[in-house]
């Protein structure tokens, strides 16, 4: 099996829930995918382990498709694909990370949107509340 690389290059901050993404998105391109977060170069490396014609149709969607779960309108760029010669990544590890980064995500997000519905939650009683109040003034 080949081994490639690329970089993703993001116009803005990291993208945020990019490399869960891309780890899902080879199982349908048959590869073995790593990913790491360069944040000092607003990048992320994207390692990519199978056939040639495998590896080259997974770069062109990522190239062609905005893959990113966030979309800012600011767009992302790749560099071309190139022989990957340091050691090979752990995959086993790298996909029960992705597996987990999508967990936490998931519960994240879940939290904040358990936050926001106990604030709305409050503002909706006192909101009945007064609506109580002012129907006791007027009946009594």
């Amino acid at each position: 099996m080949l081994i490639k690389k690329f970089y993703i290059k993001g116009n803005g901050r990291v993208i945020n829930g990019l490399r869960p993404f891309l780890v899902r998105l080879g199982y349908i391109y048959e590869l073995k995918v790593a990913t790491r977060s360069l944040f000092e170069k607003n990048e992320v490396e994207v390692i990519v382990e199978g056939s040639e014609d495998n590896i080259k149709r997974f770069w062109e969607h990522v190239k062609k498709e905005d893959v990113r779960l966030v979309k800012n309108g600011k767009g992302h760029t790749l560099t071309e694909l190139e022989p990957y010669k340091e050691t090979e990544p752990d995959w086993s590890y790298q996909e029960s990370a992705s597996f987990m980064e999508l967990i936490y995500k998931g519960v994240e997000v879940l939290d904040r949107i358990k936050k926001k519905l106990d604030v709305l939650d409050d503002e909706l009683r006192k909101i009945s509340e007064k609506y109580r109040e002012s129907k006791k003034d007027v009946f009594g």
